[in-house]
């Protein structure tokens, strides 16, 4: 176990929702949080920005805890700077389903360069013990904590295999059951960097993973949770990666698909 601060600290989060169930917000973000040696944000943590954004109006709307279903993260051009601001909006809203999008913006550029699609259903279950669906005001994203080694580091992943790396529940990236969503996507997108090669690289960037469509099918039970990058395609203009992440200490039980798409750093 580790006393690190919950990683959501760590995002330089502001924002607010609406009337209107629009999400608006900011985001300082610190270099630990980019590809390295970049100032692009990894496109996990900018699912984890959309998570929360798209996640936090679904849960008002239902009033119960909100799970992500699937998540679709897609960087479309390279921003100037790291900091971002967002606008997320609900597009359809059931019963027991909402879908939702948020865009993101480099500060002082006026074009989004990526945009999530996300979707979120309710078991109508609640809130597990001791754990509060962060607000604005809530400690867990304010005051911002320094993020003094790369996200990756900080969150634990580990390298089982060339293309293969892992992850244990840590308190610091929970979701208060489960590894938080944005986290399961950057073991994905480190699974995708390693079966690049990109172990062989001391920055660990030669590739920027700038697309990924994951399907949250469970949760992390026993762990570690173990994503496995296989490889579909590549050339000198982009790769196309077939992701699954199962729970390793559970029969490999499926936690999540995913199709990624990752370009090389000096094509992006």
């Amino acid at each position: 176990m580790t006393d690190h601060p919950h990683f959501f600290s760590q995002l330089g989060f502001e924002f607010e929702v609406l009337p209107d169930d629009r999400f608006v917000g900011r985001a300082r973000v610190q270099p630990n949080l980019c590809v390295p040696g970049t100032v692009i944000p990894r496109p996990s943590m900018l699912a984890t920005y959309a998570d929360i954004a798209i996640g936090f109006p679904a849960a008002h709307r239902f009033t119960f805890p909100a799970p992500t279903l699937d998540l679709s993260m897609h960087v479309f051009r390279t921003p100037s700077v790291a900091d971002l601001t967002m606008e997320a909006k609900l597009v359809k809203i059931g019963r027991r389903v909402i879908v939702g999008e948020c865009w993101f913006t480099a500060d002082g550029e006026d074009d989004p360069y990526a945009v999530c699609v996300a979707t979120f259903f309710t078991t109508a279950d609640p809130m597990p013990d001791g754990w509060r669906t962060p607000t604005a005001d809530n400690p867990m994203f304010s005051p911002t904590q320094d993020l003094p080694e790369p996200i990756a580091v900080r969150a634990g992943i580990v390298t089982h295999a060339p293309g293969s790396v892992e992850i244990s529940l840590q308190p610091h990236i929970s979701n208060g059951t489960t590894v938080q969503g944005g986290i399961v996507a950057l073991l994905v997108e480190r699974a995708c960097e390693s079966a690049l090669g990109d172990e062989l690289a001391p920055t660990g960037a030669s590739h920027v993973v700038t697309g990924m469509d994951l399907r949250y099918l469970s949760g992390l039970r026993v762990g570690p949770a173990r994503a496995t990058a296989r490889v579909l395609r590549s050339d000198d203009g982009s790769s196309h990666l077939w992701v699954d992440v199962t729970d390793a200490g559970d029969d490999d039980r499926m936690m999540v698909h995913c199709l990624a798409t990752a370009r090389p750093l000096h094509a992006v």
